[in-house]
């Protein structure tokens, strides 16, 4: 963590409105649950200059790299549905691993070509 700091009520609202428009799955009373218009909020920045937004001292909620919004993976255990879901099983994530991340956009091994991936939440099978 670089820098932390509250954001004003002013800034809770333009997170609020940002996180309705991004996630249209979640209801305006699931998104007020999960940052509450009165509450303190907290944005940590971090050394690869991603946000970390946290609600009264509790985990993270939300975080932005590269101006994305993406919910946590605590946000996610309360609300699974707010990204589609891709299933796979362990086998095949094991042979998945040789996808390489190159500045936010994936490309398999043999491809040439690079692709920028929508939102999704992963889950493993075991």
């Amino acid at each position: 963590v670089t820098n932390s700091h509250q954001l004003s009520g002013k800034d809770v609202k333009r997170i609020i409105k940002e996180v309705s428009a991004v996630f249209p799955s979640l209801s305006e009373k699931e998104v007020k649950k999960i940052i509450p218009s009165k509450s303190e909020v907290t944005v940590s920045k971090m050394s690869n200059k991603t946000l970390v937004y946290s609600v009264a001292g509790g985990c993270p909620v939300f975080f932005e790299y590269e101006d994305e919004l993406f919910p946590t993976v605590y946000t996610l255990w309360e609300y699974p549905g707010m990204l589609q879901t891709v299933f796979t099983y362990s086998e095949v994530m094991r042979a998945s691993l040789d996808v390489v991340h190159i500045n936010n956009r994936f490309r398999t091994h043999g491809e040439s070509r690079t692709c920028r991936l929508a939102r999704r939440s992963l889950r493993v099978q075991i």
